[in-house]
């Protein structure tokens, strides 16, 4: 796989005729990086309206997200009887599909350790009533953060999901201070199968913004209806 800095480079250079962006183009790599991330949305969303399995290859970790008790009330002066854990942060915006956002692991960190159940705020009122899960550990987002019912004594815990944006990870540190994600040094979440497709839309995209015919100057990638499975 490819990092984001190279698969935008790779369609510069379709756009431009250089591997090197000067700074009199057209587009802004700013540009290039919206397009490919917006376009990475819509193929996962497809590809999981099909009913396929969530692959590892797209999915991000934010392995060391701090936690505060916070008070089941949202009234500033009144406190309800309930206590519950939440993110410090709120969490960048996963991809929305028909069923629910995609964060498919809320957990401590130790990956080893098991994953905590998640709950949708709806069924909150009814997550006591079994007598085998109502003191399991669970979890919500409400607001962008992560909420956890009956949590375990942690500090910190890892959150796994596929995000609209996965550059907004370079805003969240790992245990080792350094960025969870750069756009230089890890690969880009996305199958590989899914980026010839990608970056032919891209760029069918960005020709269409200068009004000029799409080109692959000889590259012999075939058409986007050919690249993903049926």
């Amino acid at each position: 796989m490819a990092t984001l800095s190279e698969i935008a480079y790779d369609i510069m250079s379709n756009i431009e005729g250089t591997s090197r962006i000067s700074d009199d183009s057209e587009l802004s790599i700013d540009q290039v990086y919206f397009k490919i991330h917006t376009t990475r949305a819509m193929l996962i969303r497809q590809d999981q309206a099909k009913g396929r399995s969530l692959s590892d290859n797209i999915t991000q970790t934010l392995p060391c997200l701090e936690v505060t008790k916070v008070n089941a009330s949202e009234c500033c002066n009144i406190t309800a009887p309930c206590e519950l854990y939440r993110t410090k942060l709120q969490l960048p915006r996963a991809i929305e599909t028909y069923q629910r956002d995609l964060i498919v692991r809320v957990g401590g960190v130790d990956i080893t350790g098991p994953s905590w159940n998640y709950i949708s705020l709806a069924h909150i009122p009814w997550a006591g009533i079994s007598k085998w899960t109502k003191d399991s550990t669970k979890w919500f987002t409400k607001g962008g953060y992560v909420y956890i019912i009956n949590p375990p004594p942690v500090t910190r815990i890892s959150v796994t999901g596929v995000f609209e944006d996965p550059t907004d990870l370079t805003q969240y540190p790992t245990c080792s201070g350094q960025p969870c994600f750069s756009n230089d040094s890890n690969e880009y979440p996305l199958s590989s199968f899914m980026v010839p497709t990608l970056k032919q839309l891209v760029l069918e995209d960005l020709m269409r913004m200068r009004n000029t015919p799409a080109d692959n100057r000889g590259n012999e990638e075939p058409k986007v209806q050919n690249k993903l499975e049926q």
